[in-house]
């Protein structure tokens, strides 16, 4: 029984910091861009992000995300 509630314990502790770190809270999870909840994300990739700005494609590395202005929440 111990036993069960150790492993249990760690699995939920498991989770809990996937979680955080997907949501680039800490560590280097996949989702560390801002870019995640702006209206113009087109889709994400580990090296940057497919942006739909004014209806263009464009791919942004980590250096144009940081700089990026035209950020809009969803």
């Amino acid at each position: 029984m111990r036993y069960l509630l150790l492993a249990l314990t760690i699995y939920g502790v498991y989770l809990i910091a996937r979680k955080v770190m997907g949501r680039g809270l800490i560590g280097d999870g996949r989702s560390r861009f801002q870019c995640e909840t702006c209206r113009s994300c087109g889709r994400l990739f580990d090296d940057g992000v497919l942006c739909k700005f004014q209806g263009r494609e464009t791919f942004k590395n980590e250096t144009h995300i940081r700089n990026c202005i035209d950020y809009e929440a969803r």
